[in-house]
C-alpha cells in the first residue's frame, strides 16, 4: 500500500470514528424487493429496532422504481417478467408508551413499461453485470406471463396504476442498548387490485425480531443492524394453487459513519419462495443487495438513498432504486 493511501485510510479512519452515535441512525432501509410476483404481499423491511417514545412521531415519504426483465422456460412452465414498477408511500409510527409503537403505511402502485430499459442495459454494461437476455426484448415492454402446461396464469400487458395494499404496524421494546431488540408485528390489507398485481387479494400478518448495536456499543465508525422473522400469506388471487403460506425472511446490514450526520449503508435482504411447485427462479426464493447511505441534514430529518442489485439472478429486479425522506417530531 502506497503512503498516500495509507494517509487517506488514517484520516477516513480517524473522521468515522470521532463521528457520534446520537447522529445517522442504525437501521434499514425502508423498502423490500420489488419483483411482481413478490411485492403483491405483505413482506415487511425489517425496521429499525429502536421504538419510538411516548408521544413521539415520525413520518416517511418514499419511493422505489424497480426496472426488471427475465425469461425462463422449464418443463410445464414458462414465464416473462419485462416492465417497470413504481411504488410511491406515505407511512407514519407513533410511539405509545411503555416500549409500545404503532403504525401504517400508505402505498401508491404504477405497472408500466416504463422508460429505463436502455439505461439499465448501459449500467450493466459499466458494472460487469449480465443482462439476461433483456437486449433482445422490445425495450419499455410491459409482459407479466406465466403459463403452466401451456395456459396463462397471470398475464398483465395494459399499464396500470392504483392504491396498493395498505399495511399496519406495531412493535414492543425487548431491550434497549444491549444491543436494541424490538419485536414488530405488520397486518396487510387486501385494498389494491390483485389483477393489476397492485396486492395480493388478501390479508397477510407478518412477526419479526429487529436488532442493532445501540448507542453505548457503537459509537465508533461501524454499526449493524438485523432482522429475522416470516409472513403467513392469506389465500389470495395471484396463483393461489401454487401459493405457499408460511414465509420466512430476514436481512443484515452494516453501516459506516463517515461524519456525525452522513453514512454509507449496504444491506442483503431475503426471503423462502412464496410459491412452491416451480423450478423457475423467478417464483422461489430471493435474495437482493443494497447499496446506499443517509444523510442527516437536520435535527429531525433524513434522507435515504439506495440502488439494489438481484444477488441471486432474477428472483428479484435487475436494478432497484430508493429513495426516502424522514422527519421526527
Amino acid at each position: 500500500m502506497t503512503k498516500r493511501a495509507s494517509n487517506f485510510l488514517f484520516v477516513l479512519t480517524t473522521v468515522a470514528s470521532s463521528a457520534l452515535a446520537q447522529g445517522v441512525e442504525v437501521r434499514p432501509f425502508d423498502t423490500t424487493e420489488q419483483n411482481p410476483f413478490a411485492q403483491v404481499y405483505g413482506l415487511p423491511s425489517i425496521g429499525p429496532a429502536k421504538v419510538l417514545a411516548d408521544g413521539k412521531s415520525e413520518w416517511r415519504v418514499s419511493a422505489d422504481l424497480a426496472n426488471y426483465y427475465a425469461f425462463d422456460s422449464r418443463n410445464a412452465e414458462q414465464i416473462t417478467v419485462d416492465g417497470e414498477t413504481r411504488r410511491w408511500v406515505l407511512a407514519m409510527r407513533r410511539g405509545a408508551g411503555n416500549g409500545l409503537e404503532y403504525g401504517f403505511e400508505l402505498p401508491y402502485v404504477r405497472q408500466s413499461g416504463g422508460g429505463l430499459d436502455h439505461f439499465i442495459e448501459r449500467w450493466h454494461d459499466w458494472g460487469g453485470f449480465p443482462n439476461g437476455g433483456r437486449e433482445f426484448a422490445p425495450r419499455n415492454r410491459l409482459l407479466i406471463e406465466y403459463q403452466r402446461n401451456g395456459v396463462p396464469l397471470v398475464l398483465l400487458q395494459d399499464p396500470g396504476e392504483g392504491m396498493g395494499d395498505v399495511k399496519l404496524f406495531a412493535a414492543r421494546r425487548l431491550a434497549s442498548d444491549a444491543p436494541d431488540l424490538a419485536l414488530r408485528a405488520a397486518l396487510k390489507l387486501p385494498t389494491g387490485d390483485s389483477a393489476g398485481l397492485r396486492g395480493s387479494g388478501a390479508a397477510d400478518a407478518a412477526l419479526w425480531l429487529s436488532a442493532a448495536c445501540g448507542d453505548t456499543r457503537c459509537r465508533g465508525a461501524f454499526a449493524w443492524y438485523a432482522g429475522v422473522g416470516a409472513l403467513y400469506a392469506g389465500k389470495g388471487d395471484v396463483l393461489p394453487q401454487q401459493q405457499r403460506r408460511l414465509i420466512p425472511f430476514g436481512g443484515f446490514g452494516i453501516l459506516l459513519r463517515l461524519t456525525e450526520n452522513f453514512a454509507l449503508k449496504a444491506e442483503l435482504d431475503g426471503h423462502d419462495a412464496f410459491y412452491r411447485d416451480s423450478e423457475l427462479r423467478e417464483l422461489n426464493a430471493a435474495m437482493q443487495g443494497l447499496f446506499g447511505g443517509t444523510w442527516r441534514f437536520s435535527r429531525t430529518q433524513s434522507l435515504d438513498f439506495a440502488i439494489g442489485e438481484d444477488v441471486k439472478v432474477s428472483s428479484t429486479p435487475d436494478a432497484q432504486f430508493h429513495l426516502a425522506w424522514r422527519a421526527s417530531y
